[in-house]
């Protein structure tokens, strides 16, 4: 199974065909050692979206966004594998500063604040939560 790993890693693959296999294992009990570092690398270099993207999705578009994480991430261990966040916590100072960042292409990486939406059958109504860009790697606007 290494040899496969290797090969996807040397092919540069995209992330999901590796969290595709990770998920193929875990539905299968399987601990992968190479894959689960190969995942925590990625995630330590993540700069696939920025706090601005979720920003303008949320806040200048005024949509629901849904983001997508990698399985060996906090955030998935918080959240799942993923959210649909409803609103953006910030405080105007800096709600400024995401938007003059997005308009001169200037991203940010780090931890945000965000409410997400209420999961049907859980008691977690519009719960705030605390994310890190390093731990996404799909997002998508919820029209």
């Amino acid at each position: 199974m290494e040899n496969l790993i290797q090969k996807m890693i040397d092919e540069n693959a995209n992330i999901a065909k590796f969290i595709d296999l990770w998920e193929s294992f875990e539905a299968n009990k399987i601990v992968n050692e190479e894959l689960n570092n190969y995942l925590q690398t990625y995630i330590n270099s993540n700069n696939a979206y920025s706090i601005e993207n979720i920003f303008k999705i949320v806040k200048m578009d005024n949509h629901a966004c849904g983001v997508h994480f990698i399985p060996t991430s906090k955030s998935y261990e918080k959240y799942g594998q993923f959210v649909t966040i409803i609103d953006f916590v910030c405080s105007d100072e800096d709600g400024g500063q995401y938007l003059c960042n997005w308009h001169s292409s200037n991203p940010t990486y780090g931890t945000f604040k965000a409410i997400k939406l209420h999961e049907y059958g859980k008691e977690d109504y519009d719960k705030e939560i605390e994310i890190s860009t390093n731990d996404i790697y799909g997002i998508e606007s919820v029209e």
